[in-house]
């Protein structure tokens, strides 16, 4: 594999506004329209996302001889060899258009990417949400690599808990179009025959006691409720009947909704389930898709999924040691599922970053980590030489991390793939925000 020196991650866990600080001569804004663009050579890539890459920009036409280097917000991907580049695109007609917008938003699920260009450059690449009039959106749909325009939209709820998830086939969320008075509506979209198709679902301010919102695999749509609890009221079936739901419902990891033996069929019915999960480990109705309450997916491989639970972010205030949950699928439909917990040694620590199938902790004086399928939690020590300060990783290979020695001097160094540590580096060409694996 072709090795690549990279910068230090970013790291975007929360909705940011993008700044526009890097470059704001309008002498250098463009517009372009990417709607109908596929990504060049989308099979190629392995991991697709949001990045800086170092460039070279005149700063105007009256000082065309002076440039600097500055860092510019583009869309990336890394190919199956394991190069990392800038990606392009192919406009409806056959021909190539490269990126000469600046990429500030972005924001991806498993079949539908959120995106945001802008004419200037941020300083800081966000979570996807309608930012000002000099932003034009889109939707990447995964499977095939085509963008479509998002223009009939003034609004997209994808930063509020509850107002968006996604189906097998669809995404959902609140959100207003411009010809809309109100912002109570649900939406739908899907790709059917290579177009994107929006559909309103439902105007929930008819609805008394509607309360946000979430989906199953199957796209029927529920209320999450209005009482602590936040069990789902409300169920809009796939068929656009709405009904009143009572009892106890939780959806499990497989995206289904169950109902003590029962589970909600395509049609939204309440039938007896082929399937029941043996455990209490489910995605909740008021999460985001892939996501568990305190937990988020840190590794994927084929049929087995690998959950981890922070100690520091456990619910107890109890001590309680660090939980890797995996999730093991035994039908290509990854319906019917296992459950095991793999107890962590000694881990208190709460820095800590996912890389090269390892979860990698920082806990003053050490880094360690231990192997994600080994069934074991067994802690291996890395580094004690010095008092860490950070670590991060680049979402590809590398490791960073930064500290002082025994006599107060700073220290930064890098840990590649082989667990080799190299210090005081601090050359890097890109600085990866975020990266998306593609199956």
């Amino acid at each position: 594999m072709k090795k690549v020196k990279l910068a230090i991650v970013i790291i975007v866990s929360a909705v940011f506004f993008a700044s526009c600080a890097n470059d704001d001569s309008s002498e250098n804004k463009i517009s372009q329209n990417f709607s109908g663009c596929t990504i060049k050579n989308w099979s190629a890539y392995k991991s697709f996302g949001a990045g800086f890459i170092n460039s070279k920009i005149t700063r105007s036409a009256r000082d065309a001889d002076e440039s600097s280097a500055i860092e510019v917000a583009k869309l990336v991907g890394l190919t199956e060899d394991g190069v990392f580049e800038t990606v392009t695109f192919v406009d409806e007609t056959g021909n190539p258009v490269t990126q000469q917008m600046y990429l500030a938003g972005f924001k991806a699920f498993s079949k539908y990417t959120f995106l945001a260009f802008s004419d200037t450059n941020p300083s800081e690449i966000g979570a996807f949400n309608n930012i000002g009039p000099s932003i034009l959106e889109y939707v990447l749909y995964t499977p095939t690599g085509k963008i479509y325009s998002l223009e009939d939209f003034e609004f997209i709820n994808l930063f509020t808990m509850n107002c968006f998830d996604e189906s097998d086939d669809a995404f959902f969320f609140y959100g207003k179009l411009k010809t809309d008075t109100r912002y109570d509506y649900i939406y739908k979209i899907s790709v059917e025959n290579d177009v994107l198709k929006i559909e309103q679902k439902i105007d929930t301010s008819k609805v008394n006691g509607w309360f946000c919102m979430f989906t199953d695999r199957y796209g029927n749509i529920y209320s999450a409720g209005n009482n602590i609890g936040r069990e789902p009221n409300y169920i809009l079936k796939t068929g656009g009947t709405l009904e009143k739901l009572s009892g106890t419902y939780h959806k499990a990891i497989n995206n289904i909704v169950y109902s003590d033996d029962n589970w909600i069929d395509a049609a939204g019915n309440l039938v007896s389930a082929d399937f029941l999960p043996s455990d209490s480990f489910y995605t909740g109705c008021a999460t985001e898709p892939g996501s568990t309450p305190y937990t988020f997916l840190i590794l994927q491989k084929e049929n087995d999924y690998y959950y981890y639970l922070s100690a520091t972010d456990a619910i107890s205030s109890s001590d309680v040691n660090s939980i890797i949950y995996k999730i093991h699928f035994t039908d290509d439909n990854r319906i019917s599922y296992t459950y095991s917990e793999i107890q962590l040694e000694d881990f208190v620590a709460h820095n800590f970053v996912v890389a090269n199938e390892r979860l990698y902790f920082l806990k003053d004086d050490e880094i360690f980590y231990i192997e994600i399928e080994n069934d074991t939690g067994a802690k291996h020590t890395l580094a004690s030489d010095y008092f860490f300060k950070t670590i991060t990783t680049d979402n590809i290979e590398n490791i960073y991390f930064t500290g002082v020695d025994a006599k107060l001097n700073d220290v930064s160094g890098v840990i590649d793939v082989d667990n080799n540590i190299s210090i005081n580096l601090t050359e890097r060409k890109f600085n990866v925000v975020y990266l998306q694996p593609l199956n």
